[in-house]
């Protein structure tokens, strides 16, 4: 920033227009120093009213500059300060508010003020008796800091807007809260969203029911109960609500609310974002649209509902005429609702925004497109992720050229065809803000004129490229013109040396950069010049630079990266080859300058045992540590390293007090995922209850092949020394976790019985993962039996637990109780068919799965229907798990016949079957209609050439593929043209398996420059046990002797 030319507006300002009441700043980049030079020049002022710097990246150095305006200022009746990191400096800022009595408005929301600041805060709102509005979103001061501050609350009675969201609020403090709210009885806004409020919200509604004030009720992601619904519902009929925000809290009775809403008739936003609703909730959210004739805002991301149930209510909007915000993303719309989603839009001629990402409305994005060109004030148009054929890509072509749209998202679309015509549109206009071309198979032909069309965008603040493999030089040199970026994701591209070097003359002259994502790019020699450019940076907030090979020979301008951006909140280094060296200086300077990093991954980075561990407990603002793939004696060293800064309190320091030590930091996700040892007492690591993750040895890897999942787990049952029944016995001192890993922990019955006592401590579980402990069936009943109690857990994992069909009633109540399941796996277990068809009668009760795994369970064809039932009823199933099993084409027909509802799909594994060639077209046909499937495993089939040709021509049209496998399938040579085909269309393919098949030397060869030449991202290909001869190994291996990354096996 130009502080000369701002200082000279303002005293231009001064001269011209006293006696000055309001100063607006917003949006600037003044920092502490801009303020503080502002101080000065306002010394002479005493008449302001109203004082705002909203986002100008101001930090507590400025704080001495803020408060000196405020007491020059007594009659200041409104103080803006949001989206700063005032943190402690707001001790000084509220001191000085002390001095006036006439503040209406206090705004200090997303500051990172702490408990400390409550006491001064308190005083504050003392002294000021007719305070509207107080403002504290997305800080830290907990429950106590808010029953401090409730405490002068209670003692005005003027108070309108009360903001708390985003504190980390317990049901600790709801009778502070709601003693404000007694006393304040015309209280209009109330937000309290993204806390752990959980049943106390009743306790809060209760007392603002019936209030006619009350327009805005927010309490968002609070974990709210089922009870929580009736009281809800007593608001919304009793109250003249115009906003009502309750996404996110899975438990709540979305039936009972939508009935209350069909009560209320002055609405004018409904958000039920991330709401699984279904059935007659649809019928009673449309008549609560009907009834609410000045609804503006809609939000139904992510809900469950069915076409017919999406169409009932879009039928509903037709009647309005209000609407500006529409939320519909993630519903899994298809072509048939475009009629009505056009209706719509022609009868709403005033929406401002629409979003649609993630459904399947394909051709019916062409009639949605016609509809908007009769909106001319549309700013943000979400497309994303919806198969959008050619002749709607022409469409959406026009509808931008005629726009003046601001943001617009089209990611994971196959853009490659009519790229141009998409580019051109954008090249002709000049009002983009926000452009998403993630995942779009755009290529080196269009980059040129995409460069042009950026540059176009003058105003440009956000651009995302990621996972497009075309030459960055084009687009990275055009991005000079852009003074406006704030946002550039361009991960996983092709950045040449020649493109990192514009992309460093970019950023060396950027002053606006809040978010940088470089990662997933090999720079290799390229990444020095480019790191270099990184210190002119200083409004850092988001930097991603993992898997980069970046040596310490960057390390030093990564330190001062870090020095000059005290805003940093997330640094991701991860996969890199910092070694010990640089790795120390990097965490020195968070350390020392990055007050603000609340999360800092550095795994894989060749590092051994160091100095710098002593620093990383001195990193007081971290919330996330990531630290697998770490060497045994760094993770005992780590330790010491947390426990250094109270050495001489601790004379004798020994494993437990380490560890103690450790877990007393502020890290509320410990990840221990991936250590080769840990030898600690476990009593240690569970007697701080303020834990909501614990992570053991989970064995989570991005292999693909059985060979590579044996090793792994292999591996880590040789290093586990974990002790599952010490673990067990430890766990009912803990009362709040939400997720529980212990994975391989050699659980015995005894432990068993413990750890099931132990989760009956622990309801509001969401996420188990007991897999490879090999349980005895009374263990295992202690564990079913102890899960049937509660209701909040979405993710379950028992595989390889020895759970026999016997048990199947009890897996299945568990289901039925936790009726928000997302993700069940119960491989390798002996659940066989009688087993499966007992679970599926609970299954079928869900509406929410979106994993099921069941592989290795000897399940035949007898439980093929039953598992046909599960899956049309689940229809946000993403992976559809059913390996090593014994199913024949007539069960395969019959599961592939529930398809057709599956348009989230993206993992599909049917290896190790009888699946053959009869069954082919009908699974052939079945997944056409799977529109997002990356994964297809199908190895150690009898599909034979023939049914493997008709799978190939559905997959043809697929441009998401990223997997597939079909190994030991007899297949011939025959289908090599059908299988360039499906490699041309799919840019993204990562794996190719097809060996163990009758393919010969030609047909191998073919394949290979197939890959070569359309698949820059493959990264394992294999062809091994094919009747290919010794010169055609050698052949294919020169066709990839200047491809890197690529394993291919012969």
């Amino acid at each position: 920033m130009d502080y000369l030319n701002y200082m000279q507006k303002v005293w231009l300002v001064l001269f011209l227009a006293k006696p000055l009441e309001l100063l607006d700043l917003d949006n600037n980049s003044l920092k502490a120093r801009g303020v503080m030079l502002f101080s000065k020049s306002l010394s002479s002022v005493s008449t302001l009213k109203v004082f705002s710097v909203i986002d100008n990246h101001i930090t507590e150095e400025a704080a001495d500059g803020i408060a000196t305006i405020i007491l020059s200022n007594p009659g200041l009746t409104e103080l803006y300060l949001s989206k700063n990191k005032i943190k402690t400096g707001a001790l000084k800022v509220v001191a000085a508010l002390k001095h006036s009595s006439s503040l209406k408005i206090l705004d200090l929301n997303d500051n990172a003020i702490s408990t400390v600041v409550a006491d001064e805060l308190a005083s504050t709102i003392l002294c000021n008796p007719f305070l509207e509005q107080l403002r504290l979103r997305s800080n830290a001061l907990k429950s106590k800091g808010i029953k401090i501050i409730a405490r002068s609350l209670s003692s005005i009675s003027t108070l309108k807007l009360l903001n708390f969201r985003d504190n980390e609020i317990t049901e600790a403090a709801v009778d502070d809260i709601t003693a404000i709210l007694s006393n304040n009885k015309y209280i209009e806004h109330l937000y309290l969203a993204d806390n752990a409020l959980k049943s106390g919200i009743s306790k809060i509604l209760a007392t603002v029911k019936g209030r006619a004030s009350l327009k805005t009720l927010d309490f968002d992601n609070n974990n709210a109960p089922l009870a929580v619904s009736n009281e809800t519902a007593a608001v919304i009929c009793n109250c003249s609500l115009e906003s009502l925000h309750i996404r996110h809290n899975f438990c709540l009775s979305k039936t009972v609310i939508a009935e209350a809403l069909t009560q209320a008739y002055t609405l004018t936003c409904i958000d039920l974002n991330d709401s699984y609703m279904m059935g007659a909730t649809a019928n009673h959210l449309a008549a609560a649209i009907s009834s609410n004739a000045l609804l503006e805002d809609l939000r139904l991301r992510n809900t469950c509902f069915k076409v017919n149930e999406i169409i009932t209510i879009l039928e509903s909007l037709c009647k309005l005429s209000s609407l500006r915000f529409l939320n519909l993303s993630g519903n899994s719309i298809l072509p048939e609702a475009a009629d009505t989603m056009s209706s719509v839009l022609v009868n709403n001629l005033m929406m401002n925004e629409l979003y649609l990402g993630n459904n399947h409305l394909q051709i019916g994005v062409l009639k949605i497109l016609v509809a908007l060109n009769m909106c001319p004030s549309l700013k943000i148009l979400d497309l994303s992720n919806n198969s959008i054929p050619e002749q709607a890509l022409a469409k959406l072509a026009d509808f931008v050229c005629s726009s003046k749209i601001e943001q617009l998202y089209l990611s994971d679309n196959n853009l490659s065809k009519c790229s141009d015509i998409i580019i051109e549109a954008l090249r002709s206009i000049s009002t983009l803000k926000v452009l998403h071309l993630d995942g779009c198979n755009l290529t080196d032909a269009v980059v040129e004129r995409l460069a042009d069309a950026v540059a176009s965008n003058y105003s440009l603040q956000e651009l995302r490229l990621k996972n497009n493999h075309f030459k960055a030089h084009g687009i990275t040199g055009s991005l000079n013109k852009l003074s406006t970026l704030k946002i550039l994701n361009v991960r996983n591209i092709d950045i040449s040396e020649e493109a990192a070097q514009d992309l460093a003359s970019v950023l060396a002259s950027n002053n606006t950069m809040q978010m940088l994502y470089l990662g997933d790019n090999n720079l290799q020699t390229a990444s020095t010049s480019l790191i270099s450019s990184l210190p002119n940076i200083a409004t850092l907030v988001n930097l991603n630079l993992s898997n980069m090979e970046l040596t310490e020979k960057v390390a030093d301008d990564l330190a001062t990266t870090i020095i000059n951006n005290p805003l940093l909140g997330e640094l991701y280094l991860a996969g890199n080859k910092l070694m010990l060296k640089g790795l120390t200086t990097v965490i020195r300077a968070c350390k020392n300058y990055a007050k603000n990093l609340r999360l800092l991954d550095i795994r894989c980075n060749l590092v051994n045992p160091g100095d710098f561990l002593l620093d990383i407990n001195d990193i007081h603002s971290l919330d996330a540590l990531y630290l697998g793939g770490l060497p045994l004696s760094f993770t005992e060293n780590l330790f010491s390293g947390l426990a250094h800064s109270n050495v001489e309190l601790c004379s004798d320091i020994n494993d437990q007090t380490i560890l103690a030590e450790a877990l007393s930091l502020s890290l509320l996700r410990l990840n221990f995922c991936n250590m080769v040892k840990f030898n600690f007492d476990a009593t240690y690591v569970f007697s701080f209850n303020y834990l909501d993750r614990i992570f053991y040895n989970s064995t989570y890897n991005q292999f693909n092949t059985k060979t590579d999942v044996d090793v792994c787990i292999k591996i880590n049952h040789k290093l586990s020394q974990l002790n599952g029944r010490n673990i067990a016995a430890s766990l009912p001192i803990v009362r709040k976790l939400t997720a529980l890993d212990l994975e391989h922990s050699n659980i015995d019955e005894q432990a068993a019985f413990e750890l099931a006592a132990a989760l009956c401590f622990n309801r509001v579980l969401k996420q188990l993962w007991l897999k490879g402990n090999v349980l005895s069936a009374a263990g295992a009943m202690f564990i079913l039996n102890s899960l049937e109690q509660m209701s909040s857990l979405m993710v379950l994992d028992l595989s390889y637990n020895n759970i026999g069909y016997q048990l199947a009633d009890c897996m299945a109540a568990v289901i039925r109780k936790n009726y928000n399941l997302e993700q069940l796996w119960l491989d390798g277990n002996q659940l066989f068919s009688k087993g499966i068809v007992k679970l599926a009668c609970a299954l079928k009760c869900l509406c929410t799965l979106r994993v099921l795994s069941l592989c290795n369970n000897g399940i035949t064809d007898d439980a093929a229907d039953e598992l046909s039932a599960v899956i049309a009823s689940n229809n946000h199933l993403e992976d559809l798990l059913l390996s090593n099993n014994n199913f024949h084409s007539e069960g395969i027909c019959s599961i592939a016949n529930s398809f057709n509802t599956l348009f989230r799909l993206r993992k599909l594994d049917f290896c190790d079957n009888k699946i053959t060639k009869d069954a082919a077209d009908i699974f052939a046909n079945a997944i056409s209609n799977c529109h997002s499937l990356q994964e297809l495993c199908l190895s150690n089939n009898l599909l034979e050439t023939s049914g493997a040709k008709a799978i190939l021509q559905v997959l043809k049209f697929k441009c998401k593929l990223q997997v597939l496998t079909l190994s030991k399938n007899n297949i011939s040579g025959e289908l090599v043209t059908d299988l360039t085909e499906v490699l041309m269309n799919n840019s993204m393919f990562y794996i190719l398996s097809i060996g163990g098949n009758d393919l010969q030397s030609m047909a191998a060869l073919k394949i290979a420059e197939a890959v070569r030449d359309y698949n820059s991202a493959m990264k394992l290909l294999v062809l091994s046990n094919n009747n290919i001869t010794e010169q055609g190994r050698d052949e294919i291996k020169r066709v990839f002797l200047n491809v890197k990354h690529l394993l291919v096996y012969v």
